[in-house]
């Protein structure tokens, strides 16, 4: 039983580090100026497994804003995401039929694959559309996101065991210690770190998170969706 479990580590290790290298891969291949931002009022979309989203210092530790997966009701500016997809479910019935072509100018769609089935056409907005293309792009490439996510122009997949983080640093009597400010990641992992967070307190550093959850800043895991989709701009 210990074999085995230790065969299955291992096995999700491997494809952990797999998925991390085709992310840091894209980065390189498409690493051009920031994207501009789209006429849109959110800065944060979503499409898939919501992540947890924590925007916190060290001087205000508190446990991370608490999302869940797709179909639970969790309100973003304003709106809840159960609203969110209905209405955009029936914007598909209502047009998908006659539609083949992006109104935002991005082409014809691509062929949706049967395991995404947010990642569908008409879209509520240009951003929406950006997100369900790349969704798509990254499940042909062999990327495996339980969804993606928009912030500030850039496109993050949500990948169980990845977590997208920003470093600051704070000086303590024994040296330098650096911990996260910020952080997006999915739901399950989210939870894990927080739950840490909240024992340590301000004794919190980088060292205590889980081995199984690795980290990439957002700088390192930002995909630039227009140059990855070869978009105009």
């Amino acid at each position: 039983m210990q074999i085995y479990s230790w065969h299955v580590r291992q096995t999700i290790e491997a494809e952990l580090q797999q998925t991390i290298h085709a992310l840091r891969t894209l980065k390189n291949k498409n690493n051009t100026q920031n994207p501009e931002p789209l006429n849109m009022s959110m800065k944060h979309e979503t499409l898939g497994a919501l992540l947890d989203k924590s925007d916190q210092e060290i001087d205000t530790l508190t446990s991370v804003e608490t999302t869940t997966l797709q179909g639970e009701t969790v309100e973003r500016q304003g709106k809840g995401v159960k609203d969110l997809l209905n209405s955009f479910g029936s914007a598909k019935e209502q047009d998908s039929q006659d539609v083949t072509v992006s109104p935002y100018g991005f082409g014809l769609y691509p062929e949706v694959p049967a395991e995404l089935p947010l990642a569908t056409f008409p879209s509520l907005s240009a951003n929406h559309e950006i997100l369900a293309r790349v969704w798509i792009k990254l499940h042909a490439e062999g990327i495996k996101a339980r969804g993606v996510n928009m912030e500030n122009g850039y496109v993050y997949p949500v990948i169980p065991g990845i977590a997208y983080v920003k470093w600051k640093e704070y000086e303590r009597p024994d040296g330098t210690v650096r911990y996260i400010s910020s952080m997006l990641a999915h739901p399950s992992d989210g939870v894990r770190i927080a739950t840490i967070r909240k024992q340590k307190g301000r004794a919190f550093t980088e060292a205590d998170i889980p081995s199984d959850i690795k980290l990439m800043s957002f700088e390192e895991g930002a995909i630039d969706p227009y140059t990855y989709l070869d978009l105009p701009r």
